[in-house]
């Protein structure tokens, strides 16, 4: 087979007379098409080609906007003297605005018109996605990242956001500390309150991010630029560990990673006597009563 089709169009094999229905995003705007085959050969068709509403047919859809031309694809296979119904996929271009549209699809000498839908799509891009820097509280750190808009939609961006940074084995470790200060005759009561104690001490104070240069509006679609982030990393942050946490912007995230390469200054008397690697709970040690 050669070209989109075999066959010769409207004659050989021919497309139902009426209207079609074609319905969603600009990458995935989708319908059905119904074919028969006229021919003592088997047909297949591939791909086919609308033109622009025009004519007498235009004004009897008021409301709906012109689609300019584009491809069908198709895959239907039909032997001899068969119909068949084909799903068809609309390739429109990713920034085709959200709106009602008519087209035309001529086969040979047939016509019948076409009404889309295109919904709205979404889709903001970032990279990277996962950032990886080094410091200790107080610093302040940039970098750079790329935002382009693959959807039909504008998005606010935003020029200021929040991350939440969590220790890596934040929950382990704090859990392994309670229960290294557990005595004998605590009840589950004190241990639970111990746990929570500890959970809100070691949690962290949200991180402001800025970006410049600062947008004026949303982004467009199928529009692309570059912006840096710039934060400082919170209080109590320890020599030796990891936190990792995200900042949300529309519905995409950045993943950052924090290694804490430097001490933290004024650090709790409790906290400087703690190790930096606590024992395995799985271990088997405890704390009798009398031994350090």
């Amino acid at each position: 087979m050669k070209g989109p089709y075999s066959g010769k169009a409207g004659t050989d094999w021919q497309l139902k007379p009426g209207t079609y229905l074609f319905s969603g995003t600009p990458d995935h705007c989708i319908g059905d098409l119904t074919f028969s085959n006229q021919s003592p050969q088997k047909v297949r068709i591939r791909q086919l080609e609308t033109v622009a509403a025009t004519g007498q047919s235009a004004p009897k859809k008021k409301g709906l906007k012109t689609l300019p031309p584009t491809a069908i694809r198709v895959a239907a296979r039909m032997l001899p003297n068969q119909a068949s119904c084909a799903r068809a996929y609309l390739q429109l271009p990713p920034d085709t605005p959200a709106g009602r549209y008519q087209a035309e699809l001529r086969v040979g000498e047939q016509k019948a018109d076409l009404e889309i839908e295109v919904l709205e799509n979404r889709s903001l891009d970032i990279e990277p996605g996962h950032v990886e820097l080094s410091g200790g509280s107080g610093d302040s750190l940039s970098f750079t990242v790329t935002m382009t808009n693959y959807g039909n939609v504008n998005i606010d961006c935003r020029n200021i956001g929040l991350i939440w940074l969590r220790e890596q084995d934040w929950i382990g470790r704090t859990l392994i500390y309670s229960l290294r200060e557990t005595r004998p005759e605590d009840d589950y009561e004190n241990f639970a309150n111990r746990v929570l104690h500890n959970f809100r001490k070691e949690t962290l104070a949200p991180l402001r991010v800025h970006f410049e240069p600062a947008l004026k509006g949303p982004l467009p679609a199928s529009e692309r630029t570059q912006r840096i982030l710039t934060l400082t990393l919170p209080e109590g942050l320890r020599k030796g560990r990891r936190y990792r946490g995200f900042i949300k912007i529309a519905e995409g995230r950045i993943w950052l990673d924090v290694y804490c390469n430097r001490g933290t200054v004024g650090r709790s008397n409790d906290q400087q006597q703690r190790p930096a690697n606590p024992p395995d709970s799985t271990s088997g040690d405890r704390h009798e009563p009398g031994n350090p």
